[in-house]
């Protein structure tokens, strides 16, 4: 089972060549907005993830403990 535990957010400017990492701190607004997307992906992919492999996903939600 797969989670989403890092990102980076990179930007190619009109005058550079190549990506560069944004370093800015992300506003709080933004940063909800983008942690509700991470987690719509994570979730169609568990459910891709479920559909795909029925079995190998019940058995991994059958030993989670909750």
């Amino acid at each position: 089972m797969s989670t989403i535990i890092s990102t980076k957010i990179l930007a190619q400017w009109s005058d550079k060549d190549k990506l560069v990492k944004i370093q800015q701190d992300m506003p709080s607004d933004l940063q909800e907005l983008f942690d509700n997307w991470l987690s719509d992906i994570e979730t169609e992919k568990k459910e891709k993830e479920r559909l795909d492999h029925p079995k190998t996903y019940e058995k991994f939600w059958s030993e989670y403990p909750f």
